[in-house]
């Protein structure tokens, strides 16, 4: 694992602790680790890297609008990988976002066939987007109550972004 790995593992590492502990992640934690990361970046390659760190920072705030906007994904999750588009660039970053979602939804899956509540979930999908589609409007998506299988993304993040660290 380089210098840029290990600082991106140690930064996710209060984020998920902040995130498990109280559902969220401080504003102030993600701008530190954003300039720490951009600060890192900087450094190893001057500024020749502005352009891709500044495009590794935009992938995610475009791609994940859509769910960010139906309540689907949370802000902080965005912020998280949008700083961490600074340092990892866009190819690497929008890889970084697919691994998450890869790696949540086989922890959602798996609790959900554990608690078994998958058939009641795929109901809900489905009919969330007859709703959606039919009406042209989209409420939040998440439910407010509790659910086990609404999972923290920061643990996906934080998992997504250990196997880039290690090179995968």
């Amino acid at each position: 694992m380089g210098k840029e790995g290990f600082l991106a593992v140690i930064l996710m590492l209060p984020a998920v602790d902040m995130d498990l502990r109280t559902a969220k992640v401080e504003n102030s934690w993600i701008l530190c680790s954003a300039v720490l990361m951009a600060a890192m970046k900087i450094a190893g390659c001057g500024t020749k890297a502005l352009p891709a760190m500044a495009l590794g920072s935009a992938v995610p705030v475009i791609l994940l609008w859509p769910l960010f906007r139906i309540r689907a994904l949370g802000a902080a999750d965005c912020k998280l990988l949008s700083a961490l588009g600074l340092l990892l660039g866009p190819e690497a970053v929008f890889r970084c976002m697919l691994r998450t979602f890869l790696i949540g939804g086989l922890l959602a899956g798996a609790l959900m066939a554990s608690n078994g509540t998958a058939k009641e979930r795929f109901r809900y999908l489905k009919q969330y987007a007859e709703n959606g589609f039919c009406t042209g409007q989209w409420p939040p998506y998440r439910r407010e109550e509790f659910r086990a299988e609404n999972i923290h993304m920061t643990v996906p993040l934080l998992l997504a972004v250990l196997l880039w660290a290690g090179g995968l």
